[in-house]
């Protein structure tokens, strides 16, 4: 049975046996709810004073919920690592409900990433990560690079 608080912010996506269902290009999605069984509590290195990190990559270029993917790979591994990713890509959900043209994202995008205290960049060819890289190299925001395992900080454009 949905509860009252599932059905009113998921209105529109799918309920099947516990787990919302995702259409998208024709494939079906499952995205299973948290539960103490599912994500089961442990100590987390996440506090109010851990370094905020944008993940920025590609999105449109190519397949979408792959690219999404990815993004939530890296955040996991930035989580990890102590950071608190913040990850644009998972708006996918919300331009599903009320679809918004590009120009809408980046703007949202970059009001994010101002507010963030770091970037880190998946590689890929994206028209939006390379301006969310020029925002945040303007903005003074640094880079967070993967190093042999381990993350470094450098100034945009630094090698």
């Amino acid at each position: 049975m949905k509860s009252k608080t599932f059905q009113k912010y998921t209105n529109g996506l799918e309920w099947e046996n516990g787990s919302i269902m995702l259409d998208l290009d024709n494939r079906r999605h499952i995205a299973r709810p948290l539960t103490s069984e599912t994500a089961p509590l442990t100590e987390s290195k996440i506090s109010y004073t851990t370094k905020t990190v944008y993940v920025s990559g590609p999105y449109t270029q190519g397949d979408q919920m792959e690219n999404v993917g990815k993004a939530i790979d890296a955040a996991e591994k930035l989580s990890r690592a102590g950071y608190a990713p913040v990850i644009p890509h998972l708006s996918a959900l919300w331009q599903m409900k009320y679809p918004h043209d590009w120009g809408f994202w980046i703007d949202i995008d970059l009001a994010i990433l101002a507010m963030c205290d770091f970037i880190y960049r998946i590689p890929g060819e994206s028209e939006g990560a390379d301006i969310e890289m020029e925002f945040a190299k303007k903005n003074g925001i640094y880079e967070l690079v993967e190093d042999h395992g381990r993350y470094r900080i450098r100034a945009i454009g630094d090698e």
